[in-house]
């Protein structure tokens, strides 16, 4: 069953209205996998901040832009103890990052034409998954690559190691 997310903080655009003052749009439309999983938008000076939490640390968010383009900058921060996986996917590719549980590594790979091939820190997919603070977040910067044919809806695949 897909749950819709009615978010309570979301990122909005303003928009002139008829009496040429500005109103408030919003940007996204999200849909969650699991009734647990939510996001949360920020802004951040120029980078849009996505913020999910997923209790059972299982899930997935389908998000559709109700804007002409996707923001230039957006940083995902996943609220887990782990990150067995992440992934981003739009019309036809999808970049995954694994970070071992350990925190020392991460491995990267681009998922395109059924195929997996990992991901050279010189490649336009390639961002580095940081971890803020100890019990704090995993901090994704989303490829700018993943939205320069301005798909109409992305998806956000995780998998904590540590399960609740």
């Amino acid at each position: 069953m897909i749950a819709t997310i009615l978010l309570c903080s979301v990122l909005f655009a303003a928009e002139p209205n008829e009496a040429g003052t500005e109103t408030a749009k919003p940007q996204f439309q999200a849909k969650a996998g699991r009734d647990d999983s939510r996001i949360r938008f920020e802004q951040d000076g120029t980078t849009s901040v996505w913020d999910i939490t997923s209790k059972t640390g299982i899930g997935h968010i389908i998000l559709t832009k109700l804007i002409e383009k996707w923001p230039e900058k957006i940083v995902v921060r996943m609220h887990m103890k782990g990150l067995e996986f992440f992934q981003v996917t739009n019309d036809n590719l999808t970049v995954r990052w694994s970070v071992s549980n350990s925190g020392q590594g991460t491995l990267h790979s681009l998922w395109q034409d059924n195929k997996e091939s990992p991901l050279p820190a010189d490649s336009p997919f390639y961002a580095d998954v940081k971890i803020v603070g100890k019990d704090g977040y995993f901090e994704v910067p989303l490829p700018s690559k993943m939205f320069e044919k301005n798909p109409k809806e992305i998806r956000l695949d995780w998998i904590d190691f540590y399960r609740r």
